[in-house]
């Protein structure tokens, strides 16, 4: 499975709150600690009412900046290793922010870490 397919695959079935099929790309994302690529931007009510399946996620779903350069998004949350992530994101400087993706407006504080 190409880079290409496999990004097509993971933002369609987790815009629709689906499982990432097949289970060995699932098994694939849950097993490293920060997954980096391009940003999607469609509402997730695109993806479920008006893309009828992955192949559908096309370059027009990528959000881009004034000079056309895909957004890089990080994300991470879904590992057990994501504590030295949060340590590591917290003792970053500008240029910075973390955000909820359910409320993406929103910059969060620092992540509390375990001790």
């Amino acid at each position: 499975m190409k880079q290409q397919e496999r990004w097509q695959r993971l933002v369609w079935f987790s815009r629709r709150g689906d499982d990432v099929e097949p289970t060995e790309l699932l098994q694939k994302i849950r097993s490293v600690n920060i997954l980096i690529g391009d940003t999607a931007q469609l509402d997730n009510g695109e993806y479920k009412d008006n893309i009828s399946d992955w192949k559908g996620v096309t370059d027009r779903c990528i959000l881009k900046k004034r000079n056309r350069e895909p957004v890089t998004q990080f994300v991470f949350g879904h590992n057990e290793q994501d504590d030295k992530i949060y340590r590591m994101l917290n003792s970053l400087e500008r240029n910075t922010s973390i955000r909820d993706d359910r409320n993406p407006n929103q910059i969060l504080p620092p992540k509390a870490t375990a001790t």
